[in-house]
C-alpha cells in the first residue's frame, strides 16, 4: 500500500494519520494529561516526507538510516503486527524504541552535518 501524502509516522497498528488528523483531534478533545499540544504538533514535521519533496520519490527509514548511519533497523512494520497479534508486546516496544533512535540519530546527524546519504547521494538538509 502506497503512503498518502503527508501521513505521519503517529499511529495505531493498521490505520494511518496525517498531522492534520492529529491536529483536529487534539484542538477537538483540548489538551488531555500527557497529550501533545496543537503547537507542540504544529511543530513537527516528517523526516520522511521531507526527503520526499527533496528527492521526488519516497525512500524508507530503513534505507535511509543504512546510507547515512550504517545502521539498519531490526524489523518492519509488517513484522511487528504480527509480533503483537502473536503476543509478543516487548519485542514490539523494542523494535519501537529502536526506530525512534534511528530516526533520532537520521535527524541529529542532517542537523549537525546538514546533509543525509540516499543510495550514495547527498541530499542537503535545513533541519532547525
Amino acid at each position: 500500500m502506497a503512503r498518502k501524502k503527508g501521513t505521519a509516522a503517529v499511529a495505531e497498528p493498521g490505520t494511518a494519520i496525517t498531522l492534520e488528523d492529529l491536529k483536529k483531534r487534539l484542538i477537538a478533545r483540548g489538551k488531555s494529561q500527557g497529550s501533545l499540544t496543537y503547537e507542540e504538533i504544529s511543530a513537527a514535521f516528517d523526516v520522511l516526507e521531507e526527503i520526499h519533496k527533496l528527492l521526488g520519490r519516497r525512500v524508507k527509514l530503513d534505507q535511509l538510516a543504512k546510507d547515512t548511519l550504517g545502521k539498519s533497523k531490526s524489523g518492519d512494520g509488517v513484522e511487528a503486527v504480527g509480533w503483537w497479534r502473536a503476543g509478543d508486546k516487548d519485542r514490539v516496544a523494542a523494535y519501537c524504541e529502536q526506530d525512534v533512535a534511528i530516526l533520532r540519530d537520521v535527524v541529529e546527524h542532517g542537523r549537525a552535518k546538514g546533509y543525509v546519504v540516499v543510495a550514495a547521494q547527498q541530499v542537503t538538509v535545513k533541519w532547525d
